[in-house]
């Protein structure tokens, strides 16, 4: 068992000052994506405001291991429509 931070960042950086107890990095890595996926669910602007929202976790000795990243990304729909018909267009 090894203890895990899980920070966020959303163009600050929120340190997780207590961490948990998982027992590798595959669980660390599954947990990243739970705590990403519920933060997420709970504060959705933040996602919005910021454009992108990222958990890096971190082992005991600060190192980082691994990130999440979550993007979005406000695309106009004809921006999708022409990209589409070019793609076609080429097949």
């Amino acid at each position: 068992m090894s203890r895990y931070f899980f920070h966020t960042f959303d163009g600050v950086r929120n340190p997780d000052t207590d961490g948990i107890q998982l027992g590798d990095d595959h669980a660390a890595q599954l947990e990243a994506v739970r705590y990403a996926g519920e933060t997420l669910r709970w504060q959705p602007k933040e996602l919005w405001e910021r454009g992108q929202w990222r958990v890096e976790v971190t082992g005991e000795d600060g190192a980082l291991l691994f990130t999440v990243i979550t993007v979005a990304v406000d695309a106009p729909k004809r921006d999708l429509v022409a990209h589409l018909d070019t793609a076609n267009d080429k097949a």
